[in-house]
């Protein structure tokens, strides 16, 4: 454990040149604080591993296309969920702790033999530690060069254009989850690398999506994706077409793409996005109020960044389908006794006691239905709110009376029946 704060920064800093910055990545690496460490040294160079977090008050976002770490914002002041026109993917980096590896070789700096030729003292110093040549396979003359592994936990892809849903229980359809706007992608660990060449030129490569270790050397290019929060999404800001699943597939490289998208839809390996073998597809369309569609679909390939657009093998089938509202009526008299009714039409007769119970039933369109229900001209109320559709009568001393009751669906034109 460090006696004194140190982060991230603080260890590549000697590595830096006077006058230069690693751009996006100082701030961030400033705020990536070392729990522990520990340090070994060897002929090639320097390596100290170590556990290192994010600071608390960091808000840590990996932008892959632009190929940058930050901490608050991406260039132009927008994080990338406050901006409405980003179709790229973003990582957020949700978990604290990360595992690092820094290596330094032991390899001098060009850029720092040529600067010390200005100051014949400094030459003289520097030629103490090594004399030149500085480009031998071991030197301890100063150099610049420094790579940085990271090794991230819970991390999360957020796509831009899904949009949280929800399941409705009354008929199976989806809906707006207001509670889960955003939609993300919990993945693996993710290994990335941070570089340094002896000139003071930065790389940065993503090294794996799913690594288990900093010495894993899984596949460059893609991941298992474990979950998706919420567990459905619409795709787009409408609510046209949503989506569940399992289990699916993340490439975010350009020069690899799973076998099994290149065979079943001939792309070439810039493409990118979510590949998706088996999904459940929820379609309703704008206008058509009065129908539903639930879809199986498989192979779903959803593009992201420079390969947008959709497609996929789907089986559509018809949950809910149009058929004009029907509404009828079941009544039960003391002990629970079923008592029928003689119905033509939109009328109907039936003999019953003065006091009985009457369950509305409903069919066509789609649910939820509303139901109500009137005798002699006075509304009747629901036995317990919980049972819209159930209904206590009580036809008084006189034994008669007419019932009306009625159902609607979605504003729909209702359907009613009187019963005598």
């Amino acid at each position: 454990m460090p006696a004194f704060p140190l982060s991230l920064l603080d260890l590549v800093s000697p590595y830096q040149l006077l006058g230069t910055t690693l751009g996006d990545w100082q701030a961030a690496l400033g705020a990536i604080y070392v729990d522990h460490y520990e340090a070994t040294g060897a002929a090639e160079g320097t390596t100290i591993r170590g556990v290192a977090k994010f600071a608390v008050s960091a808000r840590p976002v990996l932008d892959l296309p632009n190929a940058r770490l930050t901490v608050t914002a991406t260039a132009g002041g927008l994080h990338p969920q406050d901006d409405p026109t980003r179709r790229d993917p973003w990582i957020d980096i949700q978990d604290t702790q990360i595992a690092f590896e820094l290596f330094v070789p032991r390899t001098g700096s060009p850029i720092i033999a040529a600067a010390t030729g200005v100051a014949a003292t400094t030459t003289d110093v520097f030629n103490v530690l090594d004399t030149l040549p500085i480009d031998m396979p071991v030197s301890d003359y100063p150099g610049a060069q420094f790579t940085l592994d990271m090794l991230l936990t819970t991390v999360v892809l957020r796509p831009p254009m899904l949009k949280g849903a929800k399941l409705r229980e009354s008929d199976g359809l989806l809906e707006r989850d207001p509670a889960n706007t955003v939609v993300s992608f919990t993945l693996p660990r993710l290994r990335m690398q941070l570089s340094q060449d002896a000139a003071g030129v930065l790389a940065f490569n993503l090294l794996s999506l799913g690594a288990s270790s900093l010495d894993d050397g899984s596949d460059l290019g893609t991941a298992e994706l474990i979950t998706m929060t919420p567990p459905y999404a619409f795709i787009g800001d409408s609510n046209v077409v949503g989506f569940g699943f399992r289990s699916a597939v993340l490439d975010l490289s350009n020069g690899y793409t799973p076998p099994e998208v290149l065979a079943q839809f001939g792309y070439d390996e810039n493409w990118t996005g979510l590949y998706l073998p088996v999904v459940r597809l929820f379609v309703a369309p704008h206008g058509m109020n009065d129908i539903a569609v639930s879809a199986g679909a498989s192979n779903l390939l959803i593009g992201l960044g420079n390969t947008p657009g959709i497609t996929g093998d789907f089986d559509v089938a018809v949950i809910n389908q149009g058929a004009p509202i029907g509404v009828s009526a079941r009544f039960y008299g003391p002990g629970n006794q079923p008592i029928g009714i003689t119905r033509t039409g939109d009328t109907a007769t039936a003999m019953l006691p003065q006091r009985t119970r009457m369950v509305v039933d409903a069919s066509g369109q789609r649910p939820p239905y509303a139901f109500t229900a009137a005798l002699d001209g006075s509304p009747l109320a629901p036995s317990a709110p919980s049972m819209p559709n159930v209904f206590d009568v009580d036809l008084g001393g006189d034994g008669a009376g007419s019932i009306v009751v009625g159902a609607a669906s979605g504003g729909g034109t209702p359907a009613q029946l009187t019963i005598a």
